[in-house]
């Protein structure tokens, strides 16, 4: 028996176990990724439910943002003590569907794209763990009226990349002023508070004398 046939048993084990190491990354592999399609495919409800595992950053870069309930889940994270971040492109500035106003009165650090070109991106990473992209911009019509697509990784050389491009994005950015109705609303407040405080304040002195 040569030395090669006397090698083919060995070979033949080899095979099957790099075939079984094979599959078993591949599975590996597609349990970290899912894919959504709008419309009506479940792209919100994904969305939602992965920002609310957010335990310490979420930042988002996306083009678009006009979403209820997004809106209101990335706000609910942010109360939690999630460092949230959120970065949309200037065309977004001023419509009234957008929601950058709000998160902005809710605490929320909103920066406006000032860099060449638009911010056409749409994704969001959470707590450098979980990284969600695709097409889907967070709106209503991408949910209800669009062909689109949303992917959920958990990639970490992916999640280092996009982490790398939301700082260069971050950095180009410009902090969103509060609302100009927001911004009347206020300084009607702080005058009343004012002015109470100096009709509590007479009539204390008057009390005195």
């Amino acid at each position: 028996m040569t030395f090669l046939k006397q090698l083919y048993p060995l070979r033949k084990k080899i095979s099957c176990v790099l075939v079984v190491f094979f599959f078993a990354s591949s599975i590996a592999w597609a349990q970290n990724v899912q894919v959504f399609f709008s419309p009506q495919g479940g792209c919100t409800r994904a969305a939602i439910a992965h920002i609310a595992e957010a335990r310490q950053t979420l930042n988002i870069a996306m083009y678009s943002l006009t979403s209820d309930d997004i809106v209101q889940e990335i706000v609910r994270v942010k109360n939690k003590g999630v460092k949230t971040r959120v970065i949309c492109d200037k065309t977004q500035k001023g419509q009234k569907s957008s929601q950058i106003g709000f998160l902005k009165s809710q605490g929320v650090a909103v920066r406006i794209y000032q860099g060449p070109g638009l911010m056409h991106n749409k994704f969001a990473v959470i707590d450098q763990k979980v990284l969600i992209t695709g097409s889907f911009n967070w709106t209503q019509n991408a949910e209800e009226d669009n062909a689109e697509n949303l992917l959920v990784l958990s990639d970490k050389k992916l999640i280092a990349s996009y982490t790398k491009e939301f700082e260069h994005l971050w950095v180009q950015g410009q902090e969103e002023e509060m609302p100009q109705d927001l911004k009347e609303v206020t300084r009607d407040v702080q005058k009343f508070f004012r002015r109470l405080f100096k009709d509590i304040l007479k009539m204390i002195l008057r009390m005195q004398k």
